[in-house]
């Protein structure tokens, strides 16, 4: 579709040209807009020129000089400033359309590549955007000229991929029976009125009940994930820096709703929309330094003990994709293995595990933690849950265990039921990452390759911030040729933490591909004790370790103690190691390294 043609249900006579301006309108008398000063002015340019059939003639200068401000003697061979915000106002009408529906049904969007403004459905014009169970209304204070609400806020259905569309129980429209003028009058209005009454009443005790005799009931459910506030990024008062401040936040507020281990939320300056108690605020503070370089600062607060768990500053650099600079951030908070996750998981150590509590010990579980609670996890995790994304992780992660838990001799069955699980955790919530990510790992293990892909590139479009994602693809795409490879290993990089075990020996194995001497050195010591001794994974990293940088007797130590705990009489290295390592080429590369340095004959 190349925007020159439209259908609107409500008027297919409209022509391009006043469904183009209505939008532009709609968008600029928003509060969203009305914040973002420079990116208005840039959106109006560009529809001006659209509408005046210049769109596809437009050129960096004269964008950067008739749409920007900037002086007649700019130099667009040496500033990317035209095209970097463009690529803001691209990203930043993505992030108001996954909110916001628009005026008409149709969206604007800019191409890569292109300054021309089109039009089309959501599906179509932001394809990589899959819009959450948040729900998405008219843009607020959206104005007729003489102030006048244009239309009042209306509620959307959450929306699913057009290919994977799965009706929701109870939505379909049922018809009411039949009935006369007299039992719809005054007599069924009575009732009515006594009904809401008494629901009232009960809905009172209920709430006094969970606040004042069962408190650490109140605010949410414990089988479901906790609630992420995101606050507005505060920023100096030039528009420069409050346009970045929105794009920030905007990218943190996509960043997040993509992990299952919380429900996001947006925090209007002071006011918390509905603020529930355990839950968490992530708020941030922009500055520009003295050499006009620019800082984050972002804190993650607990705000039922009203404690601030965790801050980091981050550097941001405006010239360069936002999302990929908090990539670090986001894998820091998001996630199970995150801040909150971690947090989450300390507060249930000593209690029966809950649905959600039992899904952050399942991933510890795989990163290869050992806690207390690791066999109620194991029993936990084999019963279905009742929160249909909670319930699409746990498929995946059973899934997941189906890879490492088999034999030799039973992984062929083994992978069967593998795909099985992680087909039913798609078709469970379509837009959960996690079970496109178990059926990637066991189309990669089984070599095949292009249909991975595909399935690690939804990964990746529903989920590009998951530390253990990044790391379980990393060698996988690069393998198998995937387009997008160098930018996720670069990004797996950027968000590592050795982590415990398993998530350790990924980074171990992903630094040796690459040669990256400077990970391996800034990884730190394995585990201490008594776990680290007996976690074979533990054992082979430090093999590893020690053998690149030389160290022979330590690595022959270390690799014994690994054949040791395999328990394998016999087996070749190949097979030792597939109980630990499922790709064959990262298997080969290992056996390559151990075998040059004599480790291993």
């Amino acid at each position: 579709m190349d925007g020159t043609l439209i259908v609107v249900p409500e008027a297919s006579e409209r022509s391009f040209d006043t469904a183009l301006r209505e939008e532009m309108e709609y968008l600029l008398a928003s509060e969203t807009f009305r914040k973002s000063p420079k990116l208005s002015q840039l959106l109006a340019y560009l529809v001006g020129a659209t509408l005046r059939g210049e769109g596809e003639a437009l050129k960096s200068y004269t964008v950067a000089v008739e749409g920007l401000g900037r002086d007649p003697d700019f130099d667009a061979q040496a500033d990317s400033y035209p095209r970097v915000q463009v690529m803001r106002l691209r990203n930043f009408l993505g992030s108001f359309y996954a909110r916001y529906e628009p005026r008409n049904e149709m969206c604007i969007y800019i191409l890569p590549g292109s300054y021309r403004v089109r039009l089309a459905k959501f599906s179509i014009a932001y394809p990589d955007i899959v819009v959450r169970d948040a729900r998405r209304r008219l843009a607020p204070s959206f104005q007729n000229a003489d102030g006048s609400a244009a239309v009042a806020p209306r509620s959307v259905s959450p929306t699913y991929p057009e290919d994977n569309v799965i009706p929701v129980a109870g939505e379909a429209s049922i018809a009411a029976p039949s009935t006369s003028a007299e039992t719809s009058g005054s007599g069924r209005g009575l009732w009515l009125l006594l009904l809401a009454v008494l629901v009232g009443i009960a809905a009172t005790a209920v709430l006094l009940y969970v606040t004042m005799w069962k408190p650490e009931l109140a605010g949410r459910a414990r089988d479901e994930a906790p609630t992420l506030l995101v606050a507005e990024v505060e920023a100096p008062s030039d528009s420069q820096s409050i346009d970045l401040a929105m794009e920030i936040r905007h990218a943190m507020i996509d960043g997040f709703s993509r992990s299952w281990a919380f429900n996001t939320l947006e925090v209007h300056g002071d006011h918390h929309e509905e603020a529930v108690m355990g839950s968490y605020t992530v708020s941030a503070a922009l500055s520009q330094n003295r050499n006009n370089s620019r800082t984050l600062q972002i804190l993650v607060t607990d705000e039922a003990e009203e404690l601030t768990i965790w801050s980091r500053n981050f550097p941001i650099d405006e010239t360069k994709d936002v999302r990929d600079q908090l990539a670090l951030a986001l894998s820091k908070m998001a996630g199970p293995l995150g801040v909150i996750g971690r947090r989450e998981f300390e507060k249930a150590e000593g209690r029966k595990l809950d649905d959600y509590s039992c899904l952050l010990g399942a991933f510890r579980t795989l990163s290869g933690k050992t806690f207390p609670q690791s066999d109620e996890v194991r029993q936990c995790i084999s019963e279905p849950l009742k929160q249909r994304r909670l319930e699409a992780v746990r498929l995946s992660v059973q899934a997941l265990a189906t890879i490492t838990s088999s034999s030799p001799t039973e992984r062929g069955q083994a992978l069967i039921k593998g795909e099985n699980l992680a087909q039913q955790a798609i078709e469970t919530d379509p837009s959960e990452a996690m079970g496109y990510y178990a059926m990637a790992l066991l189309k990669y293990v089984q070599q095949q390759c292009e249909v991975g892909n595909s399935y690690a590139a939804r990964t990746l479009q529903l989920n590009g911030y998951g530390q253990g994602i990044l790391m379980g693809l990393a060698s996988y795409i690069e393998d198998c040729g995937y387009t997008d490879a160098e930018r996720f290993i670069e990004r797996a990089f950027a968000t590592m933490e050795p982590g415990d075990s398993t998530l350790r020996l990924s980074v171990v194995i992903l630094a040796l591909r690459h040669d990256r001497k400077d990970i391996l050195v800034s990884i730190g010591a394995a585990p201490s004790g008594a776990a680290g001794e007996t976690d074979p994974a533990v054992q082979l990293s430090e093999a590893l370790i020690a053998a690149y940088f030389n160290d022979i007797p330590a690595s022959k130590r270390h690799w014994a103690a690994y054949v040791a705990l395999r328990k394998m009489r016999g087996a070749t290295p190949d097979e030792l190691l597939q109980g630990t390592i499922n790709s064959i080429n990262t298997r080969k590369l290992v056996i390559e390294l151990l075998q040059d340095r004599g480790v291993i004959a």
